[in-house]
């Protein structure tokens, strides 16, 4: 499909640099797509849409110095799957649970002892039950900033509060979480 697209490219300079971009970095682009997604078929597919995008501006990439090339082009791969996974977190459900599931997918590190990953998986547990006792209005304004990554101004349409407002409210969800790990001799 990629081949297909630099065949169209009608300028034979344009067409032989980005074929020379395919040829040198196209692993190196999937695996930082897949390490981002973990997917390999999600993966395939944001690379072919860092392509269409260095297609589109390779005027501008043809004049990245040579030394900063790979730094843009996986800076481009990255920044599309970083904007590919925020959309479908946020199209995912917006509670917050972790189930077992859940837990294994945040703490997977194949070089971590076995202590360090049930530290990671309390401290996840701990953190969850903090969540689960506050009130709902402040459960989701700390999950919308702080798991979803919305900014101020969609928080404040779906919590229909000025856009001023949010951080006041962000900070005392926060206190409320922190007061609460408190009282569990948890935050100090």
């Amino acid at each position: 499909m990629i081949s297909a697209i630099i065949a169209a490219i009608e300028n034979d300079i344009e067409r032989d640099f980005i074929t020379d971009i395919y040829n040198k970095y196209y692993p190196n682009m999937k695996m930082q797509a897949y390490n981002i997604v973990r997917s390999n078929e999600e993966a395939e597919e944001l690379v072919h849409d860092a392509f269409v995008k260095l297609i589109d501006k390779v005027d501008t990439v043809m004049n990245v110095a040579p030394e900063k090339l790979p730094s843009y082009i996986m800076a481009t791969v990255r920044n599309i799957a970083i904007n590919k996974w925020k959309k479908n977190k946020k199209d995912s459900e917006n509670s917050f649970s972790l189930d077992n599931d859940d837990v294994n997918f945040w703490i997977k590190d194949s070089n971590a002892l076995p202590e360090d990953l049930y530290i990671k998986n309390e401290t996840l547990r701990i953190l969850s039950g903090a969540l689960a006792k506050l009130p709902e209005r402040d459960r989701l304004l700390l999950e919308a900033k702080y798991i979803l990554r919305q900014k101020d101004e969609e928080i404040s349409k779906q919590f229909d509060i000025s856009p001023q407002c949010v951080r006041i409210y962000v900070m005392r969800a926060r206190r409320k979480a922190y007061t609460i790990l408190e009282k569990e001799g948890i935050y100090e």
